[in-house]
């Protein structure tokens, strides 16, 4: 009985070590995501560059940029001027969880697509695109897991983590096919992960 009682002891304390080590080296949970939010939304996606500027993110050809806004100007202007007023649609679910997409409010046959580029030494990059068409491509590429973040400037964020590579998240970095553009990456950490302001 005394051996039974010290093997049930060891095996339960073997279960509470590992599933602690579980927790402990998941290191890039981010938070929940949009799931209380009414869709269709119309966004202009910003980061701040600094006090008195933002990037924001607009389609450029085949591939969304980051460009330089003065925080003073008006949004609805902007809107007006360049490709940067998406409407993040829900587009049902992958793995369990909501997905979204992203259309170009004004025509709504660009959408967000993550795509593939590379170095010049040929390391593989992948980078926020751009998709033409009436119907989406028949992969994932067009699809975006979003995890809510904390407010910035008074206004909500948001984390763009793509379907299609999990874990691999639209970031603050320029490509080699642009370099004001936005890369894909796979952050270390929960810290690395890059949200923007939602306007």
């Amino acid at each position: 009985m005394k051996k039974y009682s010290d093997f049930t002891a060891i095996a339960l304390l073997i279960v509470i070590l590992v599933s602690c080590s579980k927790k402990s080296s998941n290191n890039t949970t981010v938070n929940p995501p949009l799931t209380a939010e009414v869709w269709p939304q119309k966004r202009i996606l910003t980061l701040d560059k600094d006090a008195n500027t933002y990037k924001y993110l607009h389609r450029v050809g085949i591939v969304i940029n980051r460009n330089n806004l003065e925080k003073s100007y008006p949004f609805s202007e902007l809107a007006k001027e360049k490709d940067c007023n998406w409407e993040v649609k829900s587009e049902g679910q992958r793995n369990g969880k909501a997905v979204y997409s992203f259309h170009l409010e004004k025509n709504k046959i660009y959408r967000w697509s993550i795509g593939k580029t590379g170095t010049v030494t040929g390391m593989e990059e992948w980078y926020l695109g751009v998709h033409q068409g009436t119907n989406p491509p028949n992969t994932d590429d067009w699809l975006f897991y979003l995890h809510e973040g904390p407010k910035r400037n008074g206004n909500k964020t948001v984390a763009i983590e793509s379907v299609s590579k999990p874990g691999w998240y639209a970031g603050d970095l320029g490509h080699t096919l642009t370099a004001n553009g936005v890369k894909m990456i796979q952050p270390e950490n929960s810290g690395k992960i890059v949200y923007f302001e939602r306007h």
